[in-house]
């Protein structure tokens, strides 16, 4: 592709801005912790089964409940809670240790968990109802179909993402003045990755694309212009 003179000219321009530049304002730092959705519940699943892999909210109930009922390989399925009980701290520590040592895939994120009661986050009695949260309780036989591992696999994963630290991040907005002209910067950095960083990028729910996604982590601006 051939440059032409109007190419060159925004280049020179975009050149002669960058170096004018000066930084007047970079205080404006607002910081966010966001955690995983916490532990499962039917809708939740649901939604995921749909949203990765187009099931029907009737052919995931069914797969569930086969899951709880034939293979005994997840907890009530019905349940409305999001959250585990404080006297189900016993039974995430054996279960995640269990879980971890037949599938090896997830030992990085057992290690970032915090399985005991200091997880408020995921031991709350006061939003619990009839039954806690759905969590997987067993290996899933090898005889399993391909949905029935696909849905299996969606509460393995968000049971031990639920006890990983939450991921914390800043948005910041940094104000340019070029030759008496003023520009607003505005994007994310990143201060802990945490849980996020055992999510492929394909399976994150997608954000807007619009300049306030952009990441801003490796700049620093006390340096950037000097």
């Amino acid at each position: 592709m051939i440059a032409t003179d109007a190419d060159r000219e925004g280049e020179i321009i975009a050149r002669e801005c960058l170096n004018a530049a000066k930084i007047y304002d970079y205080s404006n730092i607002k910081r966010f912790w966001v955690s995983e959705a916490t532990t499962l519940y039917l809708n939740d699943l649901q939604k995921d089964a749909f949203r990765k892999f187009n099931y029907s909210a009737e052919e995931t109930l069914q797969i569930v409940q086969k899951l709880y009922e034939e293979y005994k390989c997840v907890s009530y399925p019905r349940t409305p809670s999001k959250v585990m009980g404080e006297d189900n701290i016993e039974l995430c520590n054996l279960t995640s240790s269990m879980l971890k040592s037949k599938y090896p895939c997830y030992t990085a994120i057992f290690f970032e968990g915090d399985y005991s009661s200091n997880n408020i986050k995921v031991y709350d009695n006061s939003k619990l109802e009839s039954h806690h949260a759905l969590i997987p309780l067993a290996v899933l036989p090898e005889t399993a179909n391909t949905i029935e591992k696909n849905i299996y696999d969606l509460i393995l994963r968000r049971f031990f993402l639920a006890f990983c630290p939450v991921h914390i991040y800043e948005k910041q907005i940094v104000l340019l003045d070029v030759n008496g002209y003023r520009f607003e910067i505005i994007g994310k950095k990143v201060i802990e990755e945490d849980w996020k960083k055992f999510i492929k990028k394909d399976d994150e729910t997608k954000e807007p694309s619009n300049a306030e996604n952009q990441d801003l982590s490796n700049i620093d601006w006390d340096t950037f212009f000097s």
